[in-house]
């Protein structure tokens, strides 16, 4: 409803982008077979859009801008891995300590499900659509990978 309410919505973004990630995804044939079927799974689908008709600072394209800069910043600073920073201002900052060192890949596929987005591709930024079907690419690497 307000423009102060976008890094709610961020976070919550980034929320279901974790629940995405830690699934692991089975491959019919690859990961399963007759005996084992493919396990019902969830179907991850989030939603970056978000609008106030009255409010023109929450207008769809005002809120884009912002809500799509998050995700990448979240997508390349730390989704899929395990101490992943809570916050993009500073990836590699931990309390108590400089560094986190490598990190490394939590359990899971790492995938981000669906993602729906606003002013994708605007001005010639493909970058976040890229990432997200980056992502996703590591279920059919992994499918390559058992064939």
């Amino acid at each position: 409803m307000v423009p102060t309410s976008i890094p709610e919505k961020i976070r919550h973004c980034n929320d279901h982008l974790v629940r995405a990630a830690a699934c692991q995804h089975h491959i019919p044939g690859v990961t399963t077979d007759a005996v084992n079927p493919v396990p019902p799974g969830p179907l991850f689908l989030n939603f970056l859009s978000a609008s106030n008709f009255w409010n023109r600072g929450c207008w769809p394209g005002n809120i884009a801008k912002v809500v799509n800069r998050g995700m990448e910043e979240w997508i390349c600073a730390g989704h899929g891995l395990e101490d992943a920073p809570a916050t993009t201002e500073h990836p590699d900052h931990v309390e108590g300590g400089n560094e986190r060192g490598v990190r490394k890949k939590k359990g899971g596929d790492g995938s981000t499900g669906i993602v729906v987005m606003d002013n994708v591709g605007e001005n010639g930024d493909w970058d976040l659509v890229k990432l997200i079907v980056g992502m996703n690419v590591g279920v059919l690497m992994k499918m390559k990978d058992q064939i």
